[in-house]
């Protein structure tokens, strides 16, 4: 499973493990029903994260938007304890937190609101590029949500530590694909009895 990578529902790859799955399950003499069902899919085609003129490894927050931004960077704090002061027209440096990975979703809303352009996540633990959803939710069973309005997206720590301080110029490109009219599916397993 681990040779696919990424797999994001809707795609080709998720299409990839759901075979392996089954077939390994089916070695198990266990029977398997798929079940499809109609979904939002995102995927990230291209990013570009260049911190005062060097490239930094990120990836894309689901279901970012494509666009391109430039702009002073902004340490704005790490979980709840962000600042939402002076971020018109620029780019925030928001800090994950261990006890909630998934407030991304609350800090992104926020900082979106007090008017930043894009917002740049690092990671509470070292060596770690993770992707969470940012997108605005009133109800998973509502459907896919409101689309993020500007980009975000994920740095490692140690990457981000030396940009805590000081002034740092920030040019920032992603190119995503979005679509609402992807296919998905459920695995069902039986035992056979």
């Amino acid at each position: 499973l681990m040779s696919v990578g990424e797999a994001p529902p809707g795609t080709k790859a998720e299409q990839a493990v759901a075979s392996v799955v089954e077939e390994e399950l089916g070695k198990l003499g266990l029977s398997v029903e798929k079940q499809e069902f109609a979904c939002a899919s995102w995927v990230e085609e291209s990013l570009y994260l260049g911190i005062d003129g060097k490239r930094v490894e990120a990836v894309a927050m689901p279901p970012t938007p494509s666009g391109a931004v430039e702009g002073e960077l902004v340490h704005v704090g790490a979980g709840e304890s962000i600042k939402e002061d002076g971020l018109e027209g620029k780019i925030a440096l928001a800090g994950m937190t261990s006890e909630d990975p998934d407030y991304v979703a609350a800090q992104y809303t926020l900082l979106v609101k007090a008017g930043a352009s894009a917002v740049v996540f690092y990671d509470f633990a070292p060596g770690v590029l993770r992707r969470i959803v940012v997108g605005i939710f009133t109800s998973y069973l509502d459907g896919p949500g409101l689309p993020p309005p500007v980009p975000a997206v994920a740095m490692r720590r140690e990457d981000a530590l030396p940009l805590l301080k000081g002034r740092h110029y920030v040019e920032l490109e992603v190119k995503t694909r979005y679509r609402e009219d992807a296919r998905s599916l459920n695995l069902v397993v039986f035992n056979g009895e």
